[in-house]
């Protein structure tokens, strides 16, 4: 015959009167000091549930705090790399538009040199055509006054071998 299992503690009398077998005292203490070591550790298992049951309650309180606190952390980061590529965005066109503008300084006075040094070229080339008409002019004249003087000097050598 099974007996139905209970939580509740049946006495011990009263199945022995339904099974009709004789137990002595001692056997019915020792049973008794089972029973009773047996309600302690369901006492015990019950307690330790609870315990367990409250860490794992603790432990992901703190698994969902310190997400939160990850999560919070991430959206930081990102919000901090977001500024971050913003500065860099805006010192990279700054950088570009201050390399573009040196550029065009650089070719405007490039260009104005360069103008510069066409005028001068053009203005010695000048000087040099006015210097070799100059040493032209001056040339032929010397040349007329050599040719005067020689003229002269002919001129006068006649005179002199006339009167002679």
């Amino acid at each position: 015959m099974v007996l139905p299992v209970s939580t509740r503690a049946i006495p011990l009398q009263a199945i022995l009167e339904v099974c009709e077998v004789a137990i002595t005292q001692e056997e019915l203490d020792e049973v008794s000091d089972l029973r009773s070591a047996n309600a302690q550790l369901q006492n015990a298992i019950a307690v330790l549930r609870r315990e367990l049951e409250n860490a794992a309650l603790r432990t992901e309180a703190a698994v969902q705090a310190e997400r939160a606190a990850t999560a919070d952390e991430i959206s930081q980061l990102r919000a901090t790399i977001g500024s971050m590529r913003d500065c860099l965005e805006t010192e990279t066109y700054r950088h570009d538009a201050t390399v573009q503008d040196a550029r065009a300084t650089h070719q405007g006075e490039t260009e104005q040199l360069k103008a510069t040094i066409n005028l001068l070229r053009a203005e010695l080339e000048s000087a040099r055509n006015e210097a070799a008409q100059a040493l032209a002019s001056q040339c032929a004249g010397s040349a007329r006054d050599q040719e005067a003087l020689q003229n002269q000097i002919k001129e006068l050598r006649l005179m002199i071998e006339a009167r002679a």
